[in-house]
C-alpha cells in the first residue's frame, strides 16, 4: 500500500506511516494546525480507530473547540486503522 496516512500526533510530533513515513514536529497548537493542513493538501489520510487518541480524533477536537481550524470532516481523509497494524 503507497497511501500516506497520520498514525500519531502527540507530544509536539506528527508521525506518517507508509512509503512516505516522516515525523513532522510541531511546539504550539498554532504550529500543528498549520502542520495539518500541510498534509491534508498532500492527501494524507488520518487514522481513526474507536480507543484511544487517534490523530482523526485530534482534528475533531481543534474543530469542536474552534481553534481556526475551520476544516469540514469531508475535506480530509479517515481512515478506520493503521494499516501497519492490520497485520499483526
Amino acid at each position: 500500500m503507497s497511501e500516506k496516512y497520520v498514525t500519531a500526533i502527540s507530544n509536539g510530533r506528527i508521525s506518517t506511516s507508509g512509503f512516505f513515513g516522516k515525523t513532522w514536529r510541531y511546539s504550539s497548537e498554532a504550529e500543528l494546525i498549520e502542520v495539518i493542513h500541510k498534509l491534508i493538501a498532500m492527501d494524507y489520510a488520518f487514522v481513526h480507530q474507536p480507543a484511544g487518541w487517534p490523530p482523526a480524533a485530534v482534528l475533531e477536537d481543534l474543530q469542536e473547540k474552534g481553534k481556526s481550524f475551520r476544516m469540514e470532516r469531508s475535506n480530509y481523509k479517515r481512515m478506520q486503522s493503521d494499516p501497519a497494524e492490520l497485520g499483526r
